[in-house]
C-alpha cells in the first residue's frame, strides 16, 4: 500500500486544484490599458493562468515586487531576462538604495497594470507564442505580493563568469573560458567585495530562495563565502543552482546535504559526441553520473535544463523521455542568441519541418505520471512555440511585396552610389566593373530572396553613410581587392543574420 505524504496528497488533488484555478482565470479582474500603460491583454491572462503553476492571479510578473538579480557587471534587474532595465548598479549604490529606489517603483507600477514596457521583451515574445512554463516570473510566483515596502524574498546572484566549459550557443559575458579563448578579450573585473556580502546580511533573514548561477557556480569562490553566511544566518532557505553538472567533490556533497537544496543540470544531448560538440570541454557520462549524484543528494530536487536549438532539436523528445524516466522535471531554454544556432533563424519549410517532427512524437508510458505530465505539457508549449516562428516567418516573407520591383531598385541604388564612391576613393582600389562583376556573382545570379534584397539594402545604406560623412577609409578596406570586397558582401549574405532582426 502507498504511504500517504504530502506528496502524494499534493498529487492527488492537483487535478482538482487546476480545474479550480481554470475557472478562476475566467473571474478575476484584470489590469486595462490606460493611463500610459498597455495591459497585457485579457485572452493572454486568461490562457495564461490556466496552467499557472502558483495558481491563477490578476498580475503577470511578480518579480519586481519579491526578486532582485545582479548581474557579472554590478546591475540590479528584475529577473535573468530583463538585463536592458537596469534598476542601480552596484558599488555606486547600495543593495538597499536598489531595492527602495525610484527606478524599481517605477517597474513595480507598469507590473500593477501588467504592462510589460521596461524591459520585458523576451516575456512578450513567450506571452505572444502561448510558451507560459519558461517564464521568469515562475520562482516568483509562490512569494507573490505586490507590496512596495518589504524586503526582497529571492536573491538572484550571477557574480562571475568563472567557468570551465566553452558551449556552443554561450558568450564570454557568462564563461569566462570563451571569454579568454574564443573571443580573445582580457577577464571581466566583477565588482563585488566583500562589503557586498557584508550589505547581504541584512536581507538574508528576510529572503525565502536565493539563486547561484554563473559560470559554473560551483567554481566561484565567493559563492561559497555566501552560502556559508546565509546557512549560518538562515538555514531554513531553498537555495538553487544552475550548473553544467562538471563539478562534484566532497565539499559539494556536504553542502547539499546540510539545507534544502535544488539543482538545475544542464543536458543538451544524450550522444556523447553531440554532447561534447555543444558543451566543449563536458563529457556526458560525467556529468550523467554527477546529475544521479546531485539528485540523490537534493531529496530529488533536481532538475534537467535542455537547449532545444538546430543542433539537437530532434532530440528533445528523448531528453523529455529520460527526464520523465528519472522522474524529473524538464526546463526548456530559449537560445536568444547567436542566431546560427537559435530555430527561429530557420526558414519556413525547415520549421514545418521541425514541427511536424515534433507532432508524431509519441511519448513513453512510465509510473511517474504527474511529472510525465508537466513534462509533456513543457514540450507541447515548445513544440507550439516552434510553429510560432514557422507562421512568423512566413508573414515576414510575405511582407517583402514584389520583389523584383524592390531588388532592381536597390540594384540602381547600388549602382548610383557606387558611381559617386567611385569618384572619391584611389585609384590603388578594384575598378567599378569588379565591384559589379562580384555583386552579380554573388547576388543578381542567384534567386531573389529577402535576405539578398536586404544586402542591397544594407550596401546602400554603408555607401550614403561612407558619401555623407566624406570618409573613404571603410570603402578602401573593402575595395582593395576582390576577396576583401566578396567578404564585406557575404556579411550581409547570412540568414541569421536576416531573421534576428525579427527577434
Amino acid at each position: 500500500m502507498k504511504s500517504i505524504t504530502k506528496n502524494n496528497i499534493r498529487t492527488s488533488f492537483y487535478p482538482l486544484w487546476q480545474q479550480y484555478n481554470r475557472y478562476k482565470a475566467y473571474l478575476l479582474r484584470y489590469p486595462k490599458s490606460g493611463n500610459g500603460f498597455e495591459a497585457i491583454s485579457r485572452a493572454k491572462m486568461i490562457e495564461y493562468n490556466k496552467v499557472r503553476i502558483h495558481g491563477a492571479k490578476p498580475i503577470f510578473c511578480y518579480n519586481p515586487f519579491v526578486n532582485l538579480f545582479f548581474n557579472i557587471y554590478g546591475n540590479a534587474i528584475a529577473c535573468c531576462r530583463s538585463h536592458t532595465n537596469v534598476l542601480g548598479t552596484y558599488p555606486n549604490q547600495s543593495i538597499k538604495d536598489i531595492w527602495f529606489g525610484g527606478k524599481i517603483n517605477k517597474m513595480r507600477e507598469h507590473m500593477i497594470h501588467n504592462d510589460l514596457n521596461m524591459g520585458c521583451e523576451y516575456c512578450k515574445l513567450q506571452i505572444e507564442s502561448n510558451r507560459f512554463h519558461s517564464l521568469p516570473s515562475i520562482h516568483s510566483e509562490k512569494f507573490a505580493t505586490d507590496k512596495h515596502d518589504v524586503f526582497p524574498q529571492i536573491l538572484e546572484l550571477e557574480l562571475s563568469n568563472t567557468c570551465n566549459l566553452q558551449c556552443v550557443m554561450c558568450s564570454g559575458r557568462v564563461s569566462s573560458s570563451i571569454r579568454k579563448h574564443r573571443e580573445n578579450l582580457p577577464p571581466i573585473v566583477s565588482p563585488y567585495d566583500d562589503a557586498f556580502v557584508d550589505q547581504l546580511e541584512e536581507f538574508i533573514p528576510h529572503l525565502k530562495m536565493i539563486c547561484f548561477y554563473g559560470g559554473e557556480p560551483f567554481l566561484i569562490d565567493l559563492y561559497y563565502k555566501i552560502l556559508n553566511l546565509v546557512i549560518k544566518i538562515n538555514p531554513a532557505i531553498k537555495i538553487y543552482v544552475v550548473t553544467n553538472g562538471t563539478v562534484f567533490n566532497q565539499k559539494i556533497a556536504n553542502l547539499l546535504q546540510s539545507v534544502y537544496f535544488m539543482l538545475s543540470v544542464s543536458i543538451d544531448s544524450l550522444k556523447p559526441e553531440l554532447f561534447s560538440q555543444i558543451r566543449v570541454g563536458a563529457k556526458l557520462d560525467e556529468v550523467i553520473e554527477n546529475f544521479k549524484k546531485f539528485q540523490k543528494l537534493t531529496n530529488g530536487n533536481t532538475i534537467i535544463s535542455h537547449t532545444p536549438m538546430r543542433l539537437n532539436w530532434d532530440e528533445t523528445p528523448d531528453i523529455i523521455n529520460f527526464c520523465t524516466q528519472h522522474n524529473v522535471r524538464v526546463g526548456l531554454s530559449y537560445v536568444e542568441g547567436p542566431a546560427k544556432f537559435a530555430l527561429w533563424s530557420f526558414m519556413p519549410d525547415k520549421l514545418d519541418e521541425v514541427y511536424k517532427f515534433y507532432q508524431n512524437v509519441q511519448f513513453e508510458s512510465t509510473a511517474n505520471h504527474y511529472t510525465a505530465i508537466y513534462n509533456i505539457q513543457v514540450f507541447n508549449e515548445w513544440k507550439e512555440q516552434v510553429k510560432f516562428f514557422r507562421d512568423n516567418n512566413r508573414n515576414i516573407l510575405l511582407s517583402y511585396k514584389d520583389i523584383n520591383q524592390s531588388f532592381n531598385n536597390s540594384l540602381i541604388q547600388v549602382q548610383l552610389f557606387y558611381k559617386r564612391l567611385y569618384e572619391i576613393i584611389p585609384n590603388n582600389c578594384i575598378t567599378y566593373e569588379q565591384a559589379m562583376s562580384v555583386i552579380d556573382y554573388l547576388v543578381i545570379k542567384k534567386p531573389r530572396i529577402p535576405v539578398h534584397l536586404d544586402m542591397l539594402n544594407n550596401i546602400v545604406s554603408d555607401m550614403e553613410d561612407i558619401i555623407k560623412k566624406g570618409t573613404v577609409v571603410k570603402a578602401k578596406q573593402v575595395l582593395k581587392d576582390t576577396n576583401s570586397f566578396t567578404e564585406y558582401l557575404q556579411q550581409y549574405l547570412n540568414e541569421d543574420l536576416f531573421w534576428a532582426k525579427y527577434y
